[in-house]
């Protein structure tokens, strides 16, 4: 493809384009439909461009070679003032025009994404359709609604309160009946003709729905981890309507399996080792192919160890402040040295939400940066628990794999999400020790 060259033009008007990459004979016809249009075009150079313009149009064909390194600086200028940015790029978009991308979206706050199928950029009126939504003032888009998959549960629970806090209208669907949602298991094709129903409003989906299951057997527990983690997704993009425009899918640490450097990155190997990973990496190549497919935009929000107030049965924290309210002391097994990230579930929410009123895409690391051991998790919550006893520790039952440890780089989250992490584990501990000793209090008064 053409690289494209440097035109002096005087871009400081309203209505004043700075095209930017290559598309080859596509960038010269968007060019001739801009100026069609009235509008004054120039051609940025990798080289650092100077002055304004009113709409930057990047175009990122495929096979290109766009000097990265020196064309996002010279775009940075650019982005910046201008009133809109466009991102054009190939589907599905290779490596480098994913980077310029996040790199876009880190600078403007006004980035629109176009994709083009490389068959389609020599149509005739691809050109003319790029130049006009190019030019067009920002049309007010309609309030979000979001879809929430997996509501009834703990980060479920927690979303729709914070969604109810920034006053944001949500659709609730949990497996079984609750009060204001509609129950249906998404693994049972039965029910998508009544959920395309019921989401037809719906912008913005955050598909939280999982389950881990018990089946002891290995193959009929393939099955069923497939049945309701990469099954029920499929069924579910059965059941949306064309208004989606995003959708954040709750992925988890455990696709990469034990970690090969002291941080885990978005780039680190895949490595599954579980059914219920399994099934979540499936979840997530399938909704890849779907966005890129349809246009629809992503993200993959890798979630590491989550707590917090809400059901978790059979988790870590949990089943240790379980046995401190009862005067047990907690039990560790194996040595205790292998070390997570935890998050508390309030931030693991406030990531969500971000990612889906960002339009964002790609794969986002949502975790502390911050690794904790079993044992001096353990010992965290005696402390706050002031109770007088030691972590038991308790040898793995036999052919059991000893726990492997994973800590996360949250460097992209936190640049392209904008989020940190707002609750230290000591804080969130006590908040759900708190909330776990209430609950046993309720339970106890409704007997």
């Amino acid at each position: 493809m053409d690289h494209l060259g440097v035109r002096s033009y005087d871009v400081a008007d309203m209505n004043s384009v700075m095209i930017a990459g290559s598309f080859g004979p596509l960038a010269h016809r968007v060019q001739s439909a801009l100026r069609a249009h009235g509008a004054r075009v120039a051609f940025l150079d990798n080289g650092r461009g100077e002055g304004e313009a009113d709409v930057l149009l990047v175009l990122c064909g495929p096979g290109e070679d766009l000097r990265l390194g020196s064309l996002v600086p010279a775009l940075a200028s650019f982005a910046s003032k201008a009133r809109r940015v466009w991102l054009v790029t190939s589907a599905p978009p290779t490596p480098d025009a994913l980077i310029v991308e996040d790199s876009l979206r880190y600078l403007s706050s006004s980035l629109a994404v176009r994709r083009v199928a490389e068959r389609d950029t020599s149509a005739p009126n691809v050109a003319a359709a790029l130049a006009e939504a190019a030019l067009a003032s920002p049309a007010a888009r309609p309030s979000p609604v979001f879809l929430v998959t997996g509501a009834a549960g703990q980060i479920g629970r927690a979303m729709t309160a914070l969604l109810d806090r920034e006053g944001i209208a949500h659709l609730d669907v949990t497996r079984r009946p609750s009060p204001g949602a509609f129950a249906c298991d998404l693994s049972d094709p039965s029910c998508i003709e009544r959920l395309a129903e019921f989401c037809r409003s719906s912008t913005h989906v955050v598909h939280l729905a999982a389950r881990i299951s018990a089946e002891k057997d290995l193959a009929r527990s393939y099955s069923e981890q497939f049945a309701v983690n990469a099954g029920a997704t499929l069924n579910l993009l059965k059941a949306l309507p064309a208004s989606v425009r995003h959708i954040s899918f709750a992925s988890s640490f455990t696709v990469y399996g034990a970690a090969r450097t002291p941080a885990v990155d978005e780039h680190h190997p895949l490595q599954p080792t579980s059914g219920y990973a399994l099934g979540k990496l499936a979840a997530e190549r399938y909704l890849a192919d779907y966005a890129g497919r349809s246009g629809t935009a992503l993200a993959c929000l890798r979630y590491t160890s989550v707590f917090g107030p809400g059901p978790a049965p059979g988790r870590a924290i949990p089943s240790m402040i379980e046995r401190l309210l009862d005067g047990l002391a907690p039990q560790v097994y194996g040595d205790g040295r292998a070390r997570r990230d935890y998050l508390y579930v309030d931030d693991v929410c406030r990531a969500t939400l971000a990612a889906s009123l960002k339009d964002a895409e790609g794969v986002f690391n949502v975790g502390s940066g911050v690794g904790t051991s079993t044992a001096e998790l353990a010992r965290t919550l005696v402390r706050l628990s002031v109770a007088a006893s030691e972590p038991v520790f308790l040898p793995l039952a036999p052919g059991t794999p000893p726990p492997w440890s994973i800590v996360y780089d949250i460097g992209k989250t936190s640049r392209v999400l904008g989020v940190e992490p707002a609750v230290s584990l000591e804080e969130g501990l006590r908040r759900t020790m708190d909330w776990l000793r209430t609950a046993r209090t309720r339970a106890c008064r409704s007997l």
